[in-house]
């Protein structure tokens, strides 16, 4: 939601002979969402001790299992990914996306994404330079958000000790990424009249849909190029 909001906002904006060269209404749109969740628990118990004897004296040290003791490592990572595709000319006209919506649940970063200035900026260059054309816009962002936590207790016995140590995490990985790939503009009806047969109506559909197709198959090359830049490398 606020990723379309952000959007709508930059594009009505831009929907101005001002802009005119950038072309607000024509824009396929693909908004990724990968959100990843890795938890991690371990847990430890150990017991260490002392033996001496007076009669001939003697003294050893002993610890059932290896430093920490006993331990239980558990851990869990879960992925998932969904797309929204949406066309720049029905976002400019949607008038039921409720942007007033300022639940204190939604996280403090995601509410400044900065769409509005990136598309903005983008979109005021092409007056530099009248030569140039936008193409394939793209705009990722990464939000990890980490819990700590540990613990331990021990206790001392007269030949020994015993310990306890619990430790885990649990960490939310929000990434976001922004495809945008320009259409061409549905091809204008036109009539051709000839002699001496009845008018002719030209066939547009046909047109539309190849531009819309390819517009769609540029869109998921894009986002794959986009989700291949975002992967870390492994050392």
């Amino acid at each position: 939601m606020n990723a379309s909001c952000g959007l709508q906002t930059a594009l009505r904006y831009l929907d101005q002979p001002t802009f005119a060269r950038f072309k607000p209404r024509y824009w396929l749109i693909s908004i990724a969402l990968l959100p990843k969740v890795d938890s991690a628990i371990t847990a430890g118990a150990g017991y260490n001790g002392r033996s001496s004897s007076i009669g001939a004296p003697y003294s050893t040290s002993w610890v059932i299992g290896s430093p920490p003791g006993l331990a239980v490592n558990a851990t869990g990572e879960r992925n998932s990914a969904i797309t929204f595709k949406i066309n720049s000319g029905d976002l400019i006209k949607e008038i039921r996306l409720d942007c007033s919506d300022t639940s204190p649940t939604f996280n403090a970063l995601t509410n400044n994404l900065g769409l509005y200035d990136w598309l903005v900026r983008s979109a005021s260059a092409l007056n530099v330079n009248p030569s140039a054309n936008a193409d394939s816009p793209s705009y990722n962002t990464q939000i990890t958000i980490r819990f700590n936590g540990d613990g331990s207790y021990s206790y001392a016995f007269p030949f020994g000790g015993a310990f306890v140590a619990a430790s885990g995490s649990y960490s939310i990985d929000e990434q976001l990424q922004i495809s945008m790939t320009p259409i061409d503009p549905p091809p204008k009806p036109y009539t051709v009249r000839t002699l001496p047969v009845a008018d002719i109506n030209s066939n547009v559909r046909n047109a539309a849909a190849i531009s819309a197709t390819v517009a769609n198959q540029r869109l998921d090359l894009q986002q794959l190029q986009n989700t291949l830049r975002s992967l870390k490398a492994v050392q």
